[in-house]
């Protein structure tokens, strides 16, 4: 999926996390995706990706907290904050091609 001219240009963790942050956007049921703000968050590192696909094991970023854990920490300080907060889920399910 990358570049091959750009090999070792990048941190591979970086390309990892474009890679999840696009598969997640292209999940067959429109409340599996990510909203727009959570893309935001995922691309500038806010959030930290997991792959929930029995790979993440080996991966360095899976090693980080997962995207929902983040999300509903940060909902429950909004609450605490504010008294309100929305939350959203972020699923993976099996890719298959169109």
């Amino acid at each position: 999926m990358m570049d091959r001219r750009m090999e070792g240009g990048y941190p591979k963790e970086e390309g990892l996390r474009f890679i999840k942050a696009a598969l997640a956007c292209t999940q067959a049921e429109p409340y599996s995706r990510p909203t727009m703000r959570q893309v935001v968050r995922m691309l500038s590192r806010s959030v930290h990706l997991v792959d929930h696909g029995g790979h993440a094991a080996e991966d360095p970023i899976s090693r980080r907290p997962d995207v929902m854990d983040l999300l509903a920490a940060s909902s429950k300080a909004a609450t605490m904050a504010t008294g309100t907060a929305d939350s959203a889920s972020v699923t993976y399910n099996e890719l298959v091609p169109r």
